[in-house]
């Protein structure tokens, strides 16, 4: 029997894999049409959920303080796409902002839709989860060693190019997620050999990518997170996530400190490439990130709502630094999802981002420690709250800014297990027992 749940279900699995080709043809065919590609699928759920609600003429979801604040912020996205327009970035074309529009306001909808029809069945979620980005993984691998296809929106020679993603670090971002979900699981199957090891053996070939693919800052966080995680060291301390917010200043102050310890023989074995001056400047990030912090205390234009997209192409900020590396100021970023926030949406805009990212923190802090199966999680938003203050992953339009809007979906919806309803409704069967009239309650 077919269910509305599985035909939900399926587009869910094939929405990262599918965000993944979108992106391939955003770097090689049509940034618009591929834009719309990414978001195929959640417009899709999106579509069958509202048909769905309006045959039934009912809307289950009931909003709550962080979903507003979440469409907020997605607005302000939108808005600053707009600007980008306004201010004529080059290459920026209305097309292409709208794109960037749709791609940033749809996924978080629709994975809301996700669990609504999966009701308090948060397990199969989490699994089909892990389904669908191991999907994408395997398709990256298909694209890259079998097809011989690289990344045509940023890639390096020497390293590994993932096609099918927005980037390559976004590659090494994906392997990380991958292994933080896997060490949760790998934690409760200690009384299951071949399952343990299976996952042991995904586990390394996940090492083997990120390593390959060698992006020593997000192995500096991934070590980290895998530290705070085997010693269970302020895994749900909001001090914690505080720190987090300070991370570049800290990295900035203490630069001779991280080079002597990336200096260890077993650091330069990993990280492949360990220079004084490489390392003190983040592989040139530091300049970066300075400029930046020098606009907030000095200059403070757009201050309180942003610059709009390549807001720092407008303000002139990185322009010595296109000359440096030899490219013009509107292909280059700030290296940092925090940065960029406040350059190009403002003080509104990243305040709205770090309350979000905040009161989610603290959320799946609570279910690791009731034991619940959202507390896989946890792991992930410990690598996310510090890996977004020193690269792009978690940017508007990001693959893994799309898998951030799935967090925070599964945050704002708690709802219990709602009447199945097959896509044929004469094949079900009524069902004896009392029926109070009520099939959602909150969960917590």
């Amino acid at each position: 029997m077919l269910y509305k749940k599985d035909i939900i279900n399926f587009l869910y699995v094939i929405s990262f894999p599918v965000a993944g080709l979108g992106s391939y043809v955003q770097g090689n065919v049509s940034p618009s049409i591929g834009s719309f590609l990414v978001i195929a699928p959640h417009i899709l759920i999106i579509l069958f959920y509202l048909i769905d609600s309006l045959y039934k003429r009912t809307f289950n979801f009931r909003p709550n303080g962080l979903f507003v604040a979440v469409i907020l912020f997605l607005l302000v996205g939108c808005y600053s796409a707009y600007v980008g327009i306004v201010n004529s970035i080059p290459f920026y074309t209305k097309p292409v902002a709208i794109g960037r529009m749709a791609v940033t306001l749809i996924p978080f909808p629709a994975f809301i839709a996700v669990f609504l029809y999966n009701g308090r069945d948060i397990e199969k979620v989490i699994k089909l989860t892990f389904i669908s980005l191991t999907s994408l993984l395997m398709l990256n691998m298909v694209g890259f060693y079998g097809l011989g296809l690289k990344n045509a929106i940023h890639s390096i020679e020497g390293r590994i190019n993932f096609p099918f993603i927005d980037s390559f670090y976004s590659g090494s971002g994906l392997c990380v997620i991958l292994n933080l979900m896997i060490l949760y699981y790998m934690r409760k199957s200690n009384k299951q050999p071949l399952y343990f090891t299976r996952l042991l053996l995904f586990f390394c070939l996940n090492l083997v990518i990120i390593y390959l693919i060698n992006s020593r800052l997000q192995v500096l966080v991934f070590l980290l997170t895998m530290v705070l995680i085997f010693f269970g060291v302020g895994l749900r301390s909001k001090l914690m996530y505080f720190f987090s917010i300070l991370f570049i200043p800290l990295l900035l102050n203490f630069a001779m400190l991280v080079y002597q310890v990336l200096s260890l023989p077993a650091f330069e074995a990993l990280l492949l490439r360990v220079s004084m001056r490489d390392v003190l400047t983040f592989n040139g990030r530091a300049q970066l990130w300075q400029t930046a912090m020098d606009w907030l205390v000095n200059d403070r234009t757009g201050f309180w709502f942003g610059n709009g997209h390549k807001g720092h192409y407008v303000l002139g900020l990185l322009e010595i630094e296109a000359r440096r590396w030899k490219t013009e100021p509107y292909q280059m970023h700030l290296h940092s999802t925090a940065l960029e926030l406040l350059v190009s949406t403002g003080v509104i805009g990243y305040g709205l981002f770090i309350f979000i990212m905040y009161k989610c923190y603290v959320w799946f802090g609570k279910q690791y420690t009731r034991k619940r199966p959202e507390g896989i999680f946890l792991f992930v938003m410990i690598f996310f709250i510090w890996v977004l203050q020193i690269d792009l992953l978690l940017y508007f339009n990001a693959t893994l800014n799309i898998f951030l809007c799935l967090l925070w979906a599964m945050v704002t919806v708690h709802y219990k297990q709602p009447e199945v309803e097959p896509l044929i409704p004469e094949v079900l069967k009524v069902s004896s027992g009392n029926d109070n009239g009520s099939k959602y309650e909150p969960v917590y």
